[in-house]
């Protein structure tokens, strides 16, 4: 039997939409941000959804409603900060977004590296454990790389890790679902692009990087 882990901090509200509590921990916020509600690529996202689950800061919540969002709120300062065609003309890596979640950020939140690709998947495990949700990157070919959010994974019954959960800011969230990513573990070492990755479809990706944010 298979067992499901996911970090505690997520939940659904009463519409069963996927929620997280907001700093002052008395009302909730979204957890989860589909590309379009806001500008920027599929990192900035991901950091912004990492932000919300650890309360770095509150989301505006006229994003529910897929309304003009307010280019002062927090979200907005995250994206734009990442998304500058001018200071990254050939996109972000992994150390560019450390440098500068630590220049601007650094007061709210810790960041560090995973260490070897290897040893990826279990110290993601790790994170889910302490309720810390990591971002993962995923390549689907040498010039598509893509951002995701690990906020869970599924052991079997022997506690072999078989998958991890995520939120993938490229697809729609379903109403009571706390994912809309599932990455097979169950790797092709022959290949290169060898993890199973299912969302709407499914891909055949690398796993690439990891970068963990921590709340201070």
């Amino acid at each position: 039997m298979r067992q499901f882990i996911v970090i505690d901090p997520l939940c659904l509200n009463e519409d069963g939409k996927l929620v997280c509590k907001k700093p002052s921990g008395r009302h909730y916020q979204r957890a989860h941000f589909k590309q379009g509600d806001l500008d920027g690529v599929s990192c900035a996202y991901s950091l912004a959804i990492v932000f919300n689950i650890l309360n770095a800061f509150e989301a505006d919540d006229t994003f529910w409603n897929g309304n003009e969002h307010e280019k002062t709120t927090p979200e907005w300062k995250l994206i734009r900060s990442l998304n500058n065609p001018s200071l990254h003309p050939n996109g972000l890596n992994p150390d560019d977004i450390i440098r500068i979640v630590k220049q601007k950020y650094s007061s709210q939140v810790t960041i560090d590296h995973t260490g070897k690709k290897a040893r990826i998947p279990l110290k993601v495990k790790e994170c889910i454990d302490a309720n810390n949700p990591v971002i993962i990157q995923i390549s689907c070919s040498k010039n598509e790389v893509q951002w995701i959010v690990a906020v869970g994974y599924a052991m079997d019954a022997e506690g072999e890790l078989l998958y991890l959960l995520t939120l993938d800011s490229r697809k729609n969230l379903p109403i009571g679902h706390f994912w809309n990513g599932i990455l097979n573990l169950d790797r092709c070492i022959t290949l290169k692009y060898g993890f199973q990755y299912i969302t709407d479809v499914v891909e055949m990706v690398g796993l690439d990087d990891a970068i963990i944010i921590k709340k201070r």
